[in-house]
């Protein structure tokens, strides 16, 4: 009996069936490839771009990765800068009410996306003699190391010409007459929140003089130095530091 072709079936002939598997697996390999092609070629990159968030010189170079590839953050570059501040993260916004990323933090993002500098206020401590005379300390500048986060600093001593006349300095203080928060040389002041003024503390000697009373010949005086200044001084101002992670989400 002579077999009839089915017209709707010719896939299914043994020839035709091979060359059509060989057709598929020729176009997916060349698919892949094309694939493979366009990532080597960087099609599918994003790009990550810096703004110094105001006239504050060049912010870093853009940076262009694959889609959810990890890159790490710039530092403040030196032709970036903003008198009086600190950079202290990028953020999504300028006004930072997104997500902020710290510098040298790795972050993945999965578009096109711009960074801008995000500038926290240096702090400044300044000296007053506080009646004294000769050199008060240099001001010292608090950088910042975080938002509304300052770096620690020592407090100083006196300089080599400080004086008064019948005193000796102790301490700095936050209120002319002592009455403020007292900080002696040495002390760590921590978390610095606004520009402050700090006045030398002066401590009266006692002298003790000597009368011959109709005798002869002389006795020095006494001088009686103060107590010794503590070891430690206030800690008004001191809170731990906290690990900071890549990024943060602000409200």
């Amino acid at each position: 009996m002579e077999k009839v072709f089915n017209k709707k079936q010719w896939w299914r002939s043994p020839p035709v069936l091979v060359i059509s598997l060989i057709a598929a697996a020729a176009l997916l390999f060349l698919s892949g490839k094309a694939a493979v092609m366009a990532f080597a070629d960087g099609e599918n990159e994003i790009t990550i771009s810096f703004n110094a968030n105001g006239d504050n010189g060049s912010p870093p170079a853009s940076i262009r990765v694959q889609p959810g590839e990890y890159v790490t953050l710039p530092l403040q570059p030196d032709g970036m800068t903003k008198d009086g501040y600190t950079l202290v993260g990028w953020s999504q916004t300028p006004d930072n009410s997104g997500i902020t990323y710290y510098p040298g933090k790795e972050a993945r993002f999965y578009e096109d996306t711009v960074l801008y500098a995000l500038w926290e206020k240096n702090m400044v401590i300044t000296f007053d003699l506080n009646g004294g005379t000769g050199t008060a300390p240099a001001p010292v500048i608090c950088k910042a190391r975080d938002i509304g986060s300052y770096e620690e600093i020592v407090m100083p001593g006196k300089t080599q010409d400080m004086a008064k006349d019948g005193y000796r300095f102790i301490a700095w203080d936050t209120a002319p007459d002592g009455s403020g928060t007292t900080y002696y040389p040495g002390d760590t002041y921590y978390n610095i929140s606004e520009d402050t003024l700090l006045y030398a503390v002066w401590q009266e000697v006692i002298t003790v003089s000597f009368d011959a009373n109709g005798g002869t010949g002389s006795v020095p005086d006494l001088i009686i130095p103060p107590p010794p200044t503590p070891a430690t001084a206030s800690t008004s101002f001191q809170t731990s530091p906290t690990k900071r992670s890549g990024s943060r989400q602000h409200p």
